[in-house]
């Protein structure tokens, strides 16, 4: 007997038909206004892949998206500080040897940085760096929208989420 598998990339799935009213404005969120979340990170084989796989976390509860998309202080945003005496908000792509890349995150959009390991000074903590979505003043019903056209994203969700559930 022969199988086949299917693969489905996260956040890129081609969903039949138009997203429902809320994850349509959700997208305009995504791409076009707002924090442009596709900034860093992609869907529908749009956007950067700066920040982590969204669609991993598009099944947690309306709060706890809520949290997480207004986090400030990630596990994956680090101070990075030159011996020059630059400073920036930076996440680790990769390290071979004595050189470091980097994305600069007081970039818009982020900026790839490349540079010998030993030009840091120091790299952790995060005390300054702010998720996008943290100062956009964003509403419930803005998140909502948000969350919305994750879970239609990721996994064809046409239920939605509503501003109250965000509350």
């Amino acid at each position: 007997m022969r199988y086949t598998v299917l693969l489905i990339p996260t956040l890129l799935l081609a969903q039949a038909g138009d997203p429902p009213a809320a994850a349509k404005r959700g997208r305009e969120f995504f791409f076009d206004k707002g924090p442009k979340c596709a900034t860093c990170h992609m869907a529908e084989g749009k956007g950067n892949k700066v920040g982590p796989d969204l669609a991993r976390i598009a099944r947690v509860s309306p709060k706890g998206l809520k949290v997480a998309i207004l986090s400030t202080v990630t596990e994956y945003v680090v101070t990075a500080k030159l011996k020059s005496g630059e400073s920036f908000p930076a996440m680790r792509v990769e390290q071979a040897g004595d050189t470091i890349k980097l994305w600069d995150l007081s970039k818009h959009p982020p900026e790839a940085r490349e540079m010998p390991a030993s030009d840091l000074a120091s790299y952790g903590g995060n005390s300054t760096w702010k998720h996008p979505p943290t100062s956009a003043g964003l509403s419930a019903a803005d998140l909502a929208d948000i969350m919305s056209y994750m879970r239609w994203a990721a996994y064809g969700d046409r239920k939605g989420v509503t501003a109250e559930e965000v509350e």
